[in-house]
């Protein structure tokens, strides 16, 4: 009978143990799709080098970024090229709700007229708490630009 008792209340602990861990993972899914960073004020401009990006990034999470790096593609009439802030590792890191602007030239490109801006992927989204981010966690619209998908 002990045996009995001792299997049921085990299989218990281990039902108990399971439910607790799936009711963890959800809010944990739901939580990537969470907005850490907005890009705000974004210009292309024409220069005699080529053309220039920039945009501002807002840190929207509780720890400070130190390092961004994305894939940001103009198209416009001529063709698609890429226009990305380079690979940011920021000696003093973006404090939470504080926002820098970042830029970088595409040399030989004209930004064109009419241009329209995506953002391909996020190759290094770093907080020094050791969390990360992607592309679904950033926030495009309202950014000045025209982004597309």
């Amino acid at each position: 009978m002990k045996r009995i008792l001792l299997a049921l209340f085990t299989l218990s602990l281990a039902a108990s143990a399971w439910v607790n861990a799936a009711e963890t993972a959800t809010p944990a899914a739901e939580q990537s799709a969470t907005k850490m960073l907005v890009i705000t004020e974004g210009k292309l401009k024409d220069t005699e080098g080529g053309c220039a990006c920039s945009y501002t990034v807002k840190n929207l999470q509780s720890s400070p970024l130190k390092r961004f790096e994305a894939y940001i593609f103009v198209k416009n009439g001529q063709g698609k090229f890429r226009c990305d802030a380079a690979h940011f590792s920021f000696n003093k890191p973006i404090q939470p709700n504080e926002s820098r602007t970042l830029s970088n030239e595409a040399y030989g490109k004209s930004c064109g007229t009419h241009p329209s801006v995506s953002l391909l992927m996020v190759g290094t989204c770093n907080y020094t708490d050791g969390s990360e981010c992607d592309t679904e966690n950033i926030e495009t619209t309202d950014s000045g630009l025209k982004w597309t998908e």
